[in-house]
């Protein structure tokens, strides 16, 4: 749809349950997570709903694909033997890869900053979900929030120098942004409702997320400062997973 919630079109038409849509960086394809084949798995199509591929064949659940700046691959997270681990698969198909170390703690919502050299993520090796950041091979994890609750779903600021992700402290959800290196961070919305999955706008004006504020999961946009929120969907469903397309060279 349009950043204002309007020209819904409907790009899927399968029994599966499909979610988590990830742009491509040139605005042309999109990566998700869909149960379609009998297990979750990672597939990409076109921007138009067509040329559907299916890059993982496993019996793993494959959940929250992200795309690399440069296209050229998709990092997930993948249930393997009761944990969440993180893996990379190229964007056109090929051998699954392990990313960091497998099997041990429950990594999730990997993505990429914006020059590709480094994946945020949560996690919960130190005892609870928090946001780390991680050299894109896996090397050097480094914790950059610290809170009892739990912290989840990070995505980069167009910059990179911020992380904005979901907060919670066991009653609802709110949207925070904290320093890409770490430090102290600062609430976006409220709190007083359950809301997740935030999204950077290409031009770093505005965060997009849902949120049950209305008493139904819908998609609203907030500006950094916590100002400017819009409610973007209305209709009866439930909407979940926003993600921002790039805006390609020229347009």
């Amino acid at each position: 749809m349009n950043a204002d919630g309007s020209d819904q079109r409907r790009l899927t038409h399968d029994p599966g349950r499909d979610i988590a849509p990830s742009w491509s960086p040139d605005g042309e394809r999109l990566t998700w997570g869909s149960d379609r084949d009998g297990d979750r798995e990672i597939f990409t199509m076109a921007a138009d709903g067509t040329d559907v591929r299916q890059l993982t064949h496993n019996d793993d659940f494959d959940r929250a694909p992200s795309w690399s700046p440069d296209g050229e691959t998709i990092v997930f997270a993948s249930l393997l033997d009761g944990h969440f681990s993180l893996r990379v698969v190229d964007a056109d198909g090929g051998p699954v890869r392990p990313l960091g170390e497998q099997g041990k703690w429950h990594d999730r919502h990997p993505t990429y900053s914006p020059d590709g050299e480094q994946i945020a993520f949560a996690s919960n090796r130190d005892g609870n979900s928090e946001i780390y950041v991680m050299d894109a091979d896996g090397s050097d994890p480094r914790r950059v929030t610290t809170f009892p609750g739990g912290d989840s779903v990070p995505d980069w600021s167009p910059d990179g120098t911020t992380i904005v992700f979901a907060r919670s402290d066991g009653e609802s959800h709110a949207i925070y942004t904290v320093p890409a290196a770490g430090g102290e961070a600062t609430p976006v919305t409220a709190g007083d409702t359950y809301e997740s999955e935030p999204s950077w706008s290409p031009d770093g004006s505005f965060i997009a997320f849902w949120s049950e504020r209305a008493g139904n999961v819908d998609v609203y946009v907030v500006r950094p400062d916590g100002s400017g929120l819009a409610r973007v969907t209305t209709d009866s469903g439930a909407d979940y997973s926003p993600n921002w397309r790039p805006q390609p060279p020229g347009e």
